[in-house]
């Protein structure tokens, strides 16, 4: 099993998106810190009644550091940035459970720009 972030118990686990029906994600080896951008565009237009305010979409880049660049797991993470693919991400809480018992995650798709 992976290893929790010291003084968290926190796993982080990766897989490219388009391998979702033959791979089950990958634990990210040896985390030393994970943390999020969150970040949402928004915009003011001048119509004839006044300022009206428009909010874009949630935008999340997760960032996350790892002391072991060996991993095959590393790998399949460069070549998903080098090849554009996207890649499912997941930051599981062990210390939290919802009612059915399930561990409370924050799951996103990592997409390359």
């Amino acid at each position: 099993m992976a290893e929790a972030i010291q003084g968290k118990r926190i796993l982080d686990f990766v897989r490219k998106k388009s391998a979702q029906a033959t791979h089950t994600a990958y634990p990210l080896p040896l985390v030393t810190g994970a943390d999020f951008d969150l970040q949402r565009d928004t915009d003011t237009k001048t119509t004839k009644d006044g300022d009206v305010a428009t909010i874009g979409n949630l935008t999340v880049e997760p960032k996350v550091t790892l002391n072991d660049s060996d991993s095959a797991i590393i790998k399949v993470m460069e070549d998903s940035i080098f090849n554009r693919e996207e890649l499912e991400y997941w930051h599981v809480f062990l210390d939290k459970k919802d009612d059915e018992n399930k561990y409370y995650a924050y799951y996103m798709i990592v997409e390359s720009h």
